[in-house]
């Protein structure tokens, strides 16, 4: 499905989320027929994410996990246009973005089409991590695979004191030590923020993301 990603991001406008251009595209986007099994996917916000082209990418032959899967990589996208990360860490990486994904699973696959899209006038790099090595530190992003669940309380000490934005969507991912958990309930795909410990690690999200997310403690 990687076409279909490239595709899907390529019409994903986040930042029509933002101000009074959310609430139009939210009136706009709810009066398309987007289908049974892909509306319910998106929830509230994700009406603000859709436009009729990505209709044509999402294809019906498309099982609901499989769009749940796409609609989970968006997110990530997107979440490096709308995160800061303080100097040090955009100078060692000059020019990039570094995604890393841990483990495996069907949302680490499909991030590999992230590669070389443009975020904030840097290029994505994904990075599949198979060692121990300290390849953490060039990380900006870390994905972290359901595979990978019984060995946060590890990943946690490795990743103490670095400005990496960790993202998941293990269950109850941003109460158990992580920062952004992706939550899919019956109805819809949302995300869950740990603003403090996003903060405590230096880096800075956009005040309109929190507004969308559902900020646990």
């Amino acid at each position: 499905m990687s076409v279909s990603i490239t595709r899907l991001l390529g019409c994903v406008a986040f930042v029509a989320i933002v101000g009074a251009s959310y609430g139009r595209s939210l009136r706009q986007a709810s009066g398309l027929r987007l289908g049974a099994r892909i509306k319910p996917l998106l929830g509230p916000w994700g009406a603000a994410l859709v436009t009729l082209s990505l209709m044509a990418v999402v294809r019906p032959a498309l099982g609901a996990a499989d769009v749940e899967t796409l609609v989970k990589v968006a997110y990530v996208f997107n979440f490096t246009k709308f995160v800061d990360w303080p100097e040090p860490a955009v100078s060692a990486r000059a020019g990039i973005i570094q995604i890393c994904v841990v483990g495996s699973g069907p949302v680490s696959l499909e991030l590999d089409g992230l590669n070389a899209r443009q975020a904030k006038g840097r290029t994505i790099q994904v990075l599949h991590l198979n060692d121990e090595s300290g390849a953490l530190t060039r990380c900006h992003l870390l994905y972290v695979s359901r595979s990978e669940e019984v060995r946060l309380p590890a990943l946690w000490l490795r990743l103490q004191g670095q400005p990496i934005l960790t993202v998941s969507d293990i269950p109850e991912f941003a109460q158990r030590g992580g920062m952004i958990g992706l939550v899919t309930d019956a109805s819809h795909v949302r995300f869950e923020v740990h603003a403090a410990r996003i903060r405590e690690a230096g880096l800075r999200l956009s005040a309109k993301v929190l507004e969308l997310a559902t900020v646990v403690r």
